[in-house]
């Protein structure tokens, strides 16, 4: 539903892009928990990227986005849990 981007150049600093509104054809289909996890979890698999950068991994494309989904689950999971929200 909601879909980031994390982009670096050599010689500039890298930015992370996550989507700043909830579409109204969304709100429609899901409920309102689902669109904010959506984009939570957008933010926190981009900045998995971030961090990946900032160590200087060299990894696959697939070892990368990987890591960044087993993150992205296991910190919402972990956030939802803390804050005693459903997940």
């Amino acid at each position: 539903m909601a879909y980031g981007g994390f982009r670096y150049f050599e010689n500039r600093d890298p930015y992370i892009r996550i989507p700043a509104r909830i579409a109204p054809d969304l709100r429609e289909e899901y409920e309102d928990i689902e669109n904010y996890y959506s984009i939570l979890g957008s933010f926190v698999h981009e900045l998995t990227h971030y961090y990946q950068w900032v160590a200087g991994l060299t990894q696959t494309e697939a070892v990368s986005e990987r890591q960044a989904n087993f993150f992205r689950f296991r910190i919402l999971e972990q956030f939802c849990t803390d804050c005693e929200l459903p997940y």
